[in-house]
């Protein structure tokens, strides 16, 4: 007998086979999401150390999947084509870009920036499929996965995205720190991602359209509705206020270190690794926390406690590096507090009704934040030295001016009150920027992950 809210006409041994092709997927698919955010390691790397992309550039470039997250909200009629169809084929579409930079990075000139051009091409490109692949994989995920078991489901990938993402930044780090200065390393990683995200894709493949359909409402005719909820939208500016800040200084930090502290691309990986890891095993502490003293109290405590690791970049010098594990082992500790609890809150201010339209507003005013935080950082590092005389005292403003930003917004975010109703259980896709933003300080394994909405006790 099926699961109750299994689709009807779906056999149970194909919804195990969408369930087990679901989890892999994330596995092997986790390589090359995380290669896609031009943020990471590996990419800013090769952007500003290997081919002399400019800062300003580099900003330009780091903010695109922001803005192709804002761009989506327009995309949304496409959706009455297949999910499946759109996820699938902006896959196709992202390996084969993917593996046309592998195949010409050896002849990219490398001198004062001038392949620039191409990878603004190739990244928007890139930022563009990968965004529309998230919004049919998002529907097609609701229609495929029953929701009895769609918790656990996202919970399963969660930890197979985690796994697979240690040891990628393992392997990053080993790749790196064979040969410093030659693209060969770049390339390996580069094709070891696409060669595990063509294994996710044949697991897509594998998986059926999914029969279990949801009315899909032209959630348009709400955003009045969610423009005139006076709390959510207070708490809406203040999470897109938060999301700039982070994004401001956060996408940066690779290069700052790179370049201001001289470390290499396999020493900066094993940082990230250790606050990926520390933001792992912090997760489920933070939920109990968030269980025991509500939402506020603990973002609030979260995000004063990611201030200490912004404060303590000042302390940091070439000849002080030391204190670089631990500022990384900071964000780590500290930042899943304020996701976990920014999620679950956005989830309960949003009357039920209204979930589509106040998650598309919340997702439209975050994402423009945080795209343009980059943007301006990077203007700031190429002309900020004619003010403050160098580019470390430009970084170093950035490193005093975010935490200062972060608590004004908290006095704002006190006014939030926290609704009694128990919320949405479960929205894909709700925290897809945010992701990107909190992937800044560390949470590697965040690039491709899902929140299943944490019950508090006594919720039903």
């Amino acid at each position: 007998m099926a699961p109750p809210d299994a689709p009807q006409g779906r056999p149970r041994s194909q919804l195990r086979r969408d369930l087990r092709s679901g989890a892999w997927d994330s596995f092997l698919s986790t390589s090359l999401v995380f290669l896609t955010l031009p943020a990471n390691l590996v990419i800013a790397a090769l952007l500003t150390q290997v081919f002399g992309v400019g800062k300003g550039a580099f900003g330009i470039l780091v903010s695109l999947p922001s803005w192709f997250n804002f761009f989506q909200l327009f995309l949304v009629p496409l959706l009455r084509m297949s999910p499946r169809a759109i996820a699938v084929g902006c896959v196709w579409a992202q390996i084969m870009l993917w593996t046309v930079l592998l195949c010409l990075l050896p002849f990219l000139p490398r001198e004062d920036g001038a392949a620039t051009p191409f990878f603004f091409v190739l990244l928007t490109l890139s930022a563009l499929v990968t965004s529309l692949a998230g919004v049919g994989w998002t529907i097609w995920m609701r229609d495929v996965v029953p929701g009895r078991v769609r918790g656990a489901h996202f919970g399963l990938r969660n930890r197979y995205a985690t796994i697979a993402t240690v040891g990628f930044l393992l392997l990053i780090s080993l790749f790196t720190g064979q040969a410093a200065g030659s693209i060969y390393p770049y390339m390996a990683v580069i094709a070891l991602a696409l060669l595990l995200r063509a294994g996710g894709l044949y697991n897509l493949h594998r998986t059926s359209e999914g029969v279990y359909r949801q009315p899909r409402r032209d959630w348009s005719l709400k955003l009045a509705q969610v423009f005139r909820c006076r709390p959510f939208m207070l708490f809406v500016c203040v999470n897109a206020f938060i999301a700039f800040c982070i994004n401001f200084v956060n996408p940066f930090l690779p290069v700052f270190m790179y370049e201001q502290l001289g470390l290499s691309v396999s020493q900066t990986t094993l940082y990230f690794l250790l606050s990926s890891v520390a933001g792992a095993v912090m997760m489920p502490v933070w939920g109990r926390l968030l269980d025991r003293h509500g939402y506020v109290p603990v973002i609030m405590l979260s995000l004063l406690l990611m201030s200490l690791s912004d404060i303590g970049w000042l302390l940091a010098g070439p000849d002080r590096v030391w204190i670089v594990p631990i500022l990384w082992l900071g964000y780590g500790l500290t930042s899943p507090g304020y996701l976990l609890g920014i999620f679950n809150m956005m989830m309960k201010l949003i009357p039920r009704e209204l979930m589509v339209g106040g998650v598309s507003v919340n997702l439209a005013i975050s994402s423009v934040m945080a795209a343009v935080a980059p943007m301006l950082q990077g203007a700031f590092v190429v002309y900020g030295p004619q003010v403050l005389g160098s580019v470390e005292a430009v970084y170093r403003a950035g490193f005093i001016g975010k935490p200062l930003l972060i608590v004004l917004s908290l006095l704002v975010l006190r006014r939030v009150k926290e609704p009694p109703s128990a919320g949405e259980p479960t929205m894909l896709g709700a925290m897809r920027t945010l992701r990107h933003v909190m992937f800044t300080t560390g949470l590697a394994f965040l690039t491709n992950f899902n929140f299943p909405r944490k019950r508090r006790s006594g919720q039903r």
